[in-house]
């Protein structure tokens, strides 16, 4: 506040201005007060209907009114999962076991037909190399 300088009436009339400022200033911050409580408010009822579909959420999953709850069938598609699985890897094993058979008798059969193929070059060698020594005895009998 400025120094009392001023008569009375200035004196009353600058009081009149803080009290009416002071009284502005309340208004404000009761209005402030008033917001927050009104926000305190929304935020709790807001709070109140999250809690109650939460526990809603958590019954179905848990209880599944009636039903079975969620989470038994889930731990149910799981366990069939599994089962599936072991199945499919012994499937797997067949087929690995099959095609390592099929494998195998084919290359028996191409080692087979290999085999047999030099069998009759070597067949045919010895006959060519047969006949040529003929041929040459013979030659060789009929010059002297």
């Amino acid at each position: 506040m400025p120094p009392l300088k001023h008569n009375n009436g200035d004196i009353y009339d600058e009081l009149e201005r803080d009290i009416e400022a002071t009284s502005d200033q309340v208004k404000d911050l009761l209005k402030e007060i008033q917001d927050g409580h009104v926000s305190f408010a929304e935020l709790k009822l807001h709070l109140k209907v999250l809690s109650e579909i939460v526990t809603e959420l958590s019954s179905i999953l848990r209880d599944s009114k009636g039903g079975q709850s969620l989470l038994t069938r889930v731990a149910l598609i799981e366990q069939k999962i599994d089962a599936s699985n072991k199945g499919l890897d012994k499937i797997e094993k067949i087929l690995e076991k099959h095609i390592d058979e099929e494998d195998r008798d084919n290359n028996l059969e191409k080692n087979a037909k290999n085999l047999g193929k030099w069998q009759i070059r070597v067949a045919l060698l010895s006959g060519a190399f047969g006949l040529i020594a003929s041929i040459i005895a013979l030659a060789s009998r009929f010059i002297r």
